[in-house]
C-alpha cells in the first residue's frame, strides 16, 4: 500500500513531465516510422562486378530475389572447403 500511495504521489506532482514525456516519445516514434533503410543487393554489390552479372542474369532465368535459396551438395560441406566460402 505504501508504494502505491508514493506512485500516486509522483504522479500527482509531476504529471505535467510524464504527460510530456509520453508525447515527446509519441512524436519521436511518429517520426521514426518514416524511416526505410535501401536494402537490396543492388546497394550491397558493385553493378561493375561478375558477380553481379551472373546474379543479374540468375535474376532474369528465375524471377526476382524476393527469396534466395542456396543448395549445395553435403560432399561439398567439408572443413576444407568451408574455408572457401
Amino acid at each position: 500500500m505504501k508504494f502505491e500511495q508514493y506512485l500516486l504521489s509522483v504522479i500527482k506532482r509531476h504529471y505535467r513531465v510524464i504527460v510530456s514525456s509520453f508525447l515527446l516519445a509519441g512524436v519521436i516514434c511518429a517520426s521514426v516510422t518514416d524511416y526505410s533503410v535501401e536494402n537490396s543487393i543492388d546497394s550491397w554489390v558493385d553493378k561493375g562486378s561478375v558477380e553481379y552479372q551472373q546474379y543479374q542474369q540468375l535474376i532474369s532465368e528465375f524471377g526476382d530475389d524476393a527469396t534466395l535459396l542456396a543448395v549445395f551438395d553435403r560432399a561439398d560441406l567439408t572443413s576444407s572447403n568451408l574455408q572457401e566460402y
